[in-house]
């Protein structure tokens, strides 16, 4: 989002936590850090629960006058609380971007009672004292909407960098790494692995599958917590699919587009997402999507004619799996469609416009 704002010429500053999940990032503290065009301020998060960081909400507190804008990004958080409150009560407009924190899935299945509370003290005022609510998608905007709060909103979409998907590395350089992908018709889910992406659906979709093409493979693209990995090895080999599924680990930079090169048809049957960047990446390369209803962009890829839309049962989605794998034509046309979607809507520099109008607005309106 940042490359994206530098296209629009405004200047940005990012200010922030060391968090790393379990640990800190090895970064410099309390001190600008410019990386690309873009100044980062760094500063220790205290705790992990509600994000606390008493000398970040200092350095907001003294320097927030000289900004414009603030654009605050996810919500149920002290770093946001203190931000909002900052610009607010200083007279500074902000935008706030939920990041999926307002999604129907996560306000009921993740701390459900402290989120209802919190919602009624704290993120109620925070939206709607913002200048504009900035969501990425129409079905964030619309879950979100179900809680009957007041507030101003935009919707705007992300964006990625489509060079890196103009000239792919081969599959070659994938089926070196792993050979056992060879030959095969190649499913990839690349992703977290995490209980909302909807992987025990994907592993009993494929123990169905396997029924009627017991060559196809399911690549598993992406890292998570040791137990939740653990239950899904298990679970593999219950449903006795362990030898149709590659573990790749957490891939980047070129290890992960040659995985969008090797696949054949992304997949992404997640409970929730409140856009699914993985999945404008897999379009970028040129891919055919399955993804379920519960994903932000999931109506734009029906529209397209990008890929399947299924809801989130193994039978749906391997009737999808089936048809994709036993239609040559519809995967052609299908990834056709979905890079045109990516270069017409999700690029930087339609981001990057969208983007400069929101916060032109904001700044006017503020």
């Amino acid at each position: 989002m940042a490359q994206a704002t530098r296209q629009s010429e405004a200047m940005v500053d990012i200010v922030t936590t060391d968090d790393d999940g379990q640990g800190h990032l090895p970064v410099s503290l309390n001190q600008p850090v410019s990386v690309a065009g873009t100044t980062y301020h760094y500063f220790r998060r205290q705790t992990r629960f509600y994000t606390v960081s008493l000398p970040l909400t200092h350095w907001l507190g003294q320097h927030i006058s000289k900004y414009d804008l603030l654009h605050i990004h996810a919500l149920f958080s002290y770093t946001t609380l203190s931000a909002a409150y900052l610009a607010h009560h200083k007279g500074v407009p902000y935008i706030v971007r939920p990041l999926g924190t307002l999604n129907r899935w996560g306000r009921l299945q993740r701390r459900p009672v402290l989120k209802r509370l919190s919602l009624q003290i704290f993120e109620r005022r925070i939206l709607q004292n913002a200048t504009a609510v900035h969501f990425t998608s129409e079905k964030e905007r619309g879950e979100a909407g179900e809680l009957g709060f007041t507030y101003r909103s935009v919707v705007v979409p992300l964006g990625i960098d489509l060079a890196p998907y103009q000239q792919l590395p081969g599959a070659e350089q994938f089926l070196r790494r792993w050979p056992q992908a060879a030959g095969r018709f190649r499913f990839l889910y690349l992703s977290r692995l995490d209980p909302k992406k909807g992987l025990e659906v994907l592993l009993a979709a494929l123990s169905r599958l396997q029924k009627i093409c017991p060559e196809s493979i399911l690549i598993v693209a992406g890292d998570g917590d040791a137990d939740y990995k653990a239950h899904l090895h298990q679970l593999a080999y219950q449903l006795n699919v362990h030898e149709n599924i590659i573990w790749t680990g957490f891939l980047h930079g070129e290890d992960k587009l040659a995985a969008y090169s090797a696949a054949d048809v992304f997949v992404l049957p997640s409970y929730s997402e409140n856009f699914g960047i993985v999945v404008v990446e897999a379009m970028a390369a040129g891919l055919p999507i399955i993804l379920s209803d519960q994903v932000g962009i999931c109506q734009e890829v029906a529209s397209a004619q990008a890929g399947y839309v299924v809801t989130t049962d193994d039978v749906s989605l391997a009737a999808a799996l089936e048809r994709m794998l036993a239609d040559d034509n519809t995967r052609t046309v299908m990834g056709q469609n979905a890079h045109r979607l990516a270069e017409k809507q999700y690029s930087l520099n339609a981001m990057s416009h969208h983007l400069q109008q929101m916060y032109q607005e904001a700044i006017r309106y503020g």
